[in-house]
């Protein structure tokens, strides 16, 4: 993809434009003449902390929108044992949250079937999704 750099923006940030150095852009998308380029507002040499820094604002945001979800499901990768729900009741009995439980069991290798518990629990313990994960049926958990 093309990026334009105005003369304002390149004198701000010459060290940045240097060969080999991986950088991140935020600008504008434009789309004039039939050509997506980005015309660059900022450029930032993309270092550790740059990482460190997006990876905790990722984060944040990744909690705000499953905060915001409100059932929690247990996707299972094949057919739930006596034993399997069990060890299920046992985990989220002891669990509180805001979270309504859900089971995905499959149908076939597309399809689910929902089944709604009385369970709630809090999607961000990270406990329980330890204990959810250790559990060999379980494929995945997911806010939805």
């Amino acid at each position: 993809m093309e990026i334009i750099v105005f003369p304002s923006v390149y004198n701000q940030t010459k060290e940045s434009w240097l060969e080999d150095n991986t950088v991140i852009i935020s600008g504008t998308i434009s789309n004039k003449d039939g050509e997506y380029k980005v015309i660059c507002n900022e450029v930032k040499t993309l270092s550790l902390a740059i990482i460190k820094d997006l990876k905790t604002k990722l984060q944040k945001i990744n909690e705000n929108i499953q905060a915001s979800a409100k059932n929690l499901y247990i996707f299972f990768k094949n057919v739930v044992t006596a034993q399997t729900i069990s060890k299920l009741n046992q985990i989220l009995s002891s669990c509180n949250g805001s979270n309504k439980v859900f089971l995905a069991v499959p149908i076939d290798e597309k399809r689910f079937r929902k089944i709604e518990t009385n369970f709630f629990a809090d999607f961000n313990n990270r406990e329980l999704q330890k204990e959810l994960q250790s559990i060999t049926e379980v494929k995945f958990v997911k806010l939805m």
